[in-house]
């Protein structure tokens, strides 16, 4: 009887051990930004907190019945509709496909004094035809800080390269010219402007992400 107990206690051991290992926890990042609240995923499962879904812009209802949730941008929130992703990690939008490597400060390129940021860019085609980044309506890059201060990029002739499918280069930028109260650098934004009567989504990469 003791050794048929045993039995049963290794048994339910083991299965809640084996419970644990497929539930953890990780960080969790809503439009580029960490949330103060971790996703845990169990098996192929991820649960997210209905406060980290709220500063997505889901609308979280709770009644005594059900849970309801509807995707409605949040008021206040920036007309614009950006594609956000963190450094470190890819983001695409329709035909390119970024990655920020690293980002260190450097003086001011464009005169020498004051503070500058030079970031390691990733730029890849997803494309069916060569194209430059100019030629699918590229419009400029800033870098921002906390409070939306900018910083202008200095020259970028590769926007000019023509790139055959699949194809992509690095590239490093330096920015400068801050706008007065900057403090450091925050988010990369990627701007397009109308091609051909498209415009391709713009890209906003959390240089800052914990």
């Amino acid at each position: 009887m003791l050794r048929f107990l045993a039995g049963i206690t290794l048994g339910l051991t083991l299965g809640a051990g084996a419970l644990f290992l497929q539930s953890a926890e990780k960080p969790l990042f809503v439009n580029g930004t960490k949330s103060s609240i971790a996703a845990r995923v169990d098996g192929e499962e991820i649960f997210v907190a209905a406060s980290a879904l709220k500063a997505a812009g889901a609308g979280v209802t709770v009644t005594e019945d059900r849970v309801s949730i509807q995707f409605v941008p949040l008021k206040g929130m920036e007309e614009q509709e950006y594609i956000d992703g963190v450094i470190g990690e890819y983001v695409s939008n329709e035909r390119w496909r970024f990655k920020v490597h690293s980002v260190e400060p450097i003086p001011n390129p464009f005169t020498g004094r004051g503070p500058g940021v030079k970031l390691t860019l990733e730029v890849r085609y997803l494309g069916d035809r060569p194209a430059s980044l100019h030629g699918t309506g590229l419009d400029y890059l800033q870098v921002l800080d906390e409070g939306d201060h900018r910083m202008q990029a200095a020259a970028f002739d590769d926007r000019y390269k023509t790139i055959q499918p699949g194809g992509s280069f690095t590239v490093e930028l330096r920015f400068g010219n801050a706008a007065e109260g900057f403090t450091s650098a925050k988010k990369l934004i990627i701007q397009f402007r109308d091609f051909g009567g498209r415009k391709l989504k713009p890209v906003r990469i959390n240089l800052k992400p914990e």
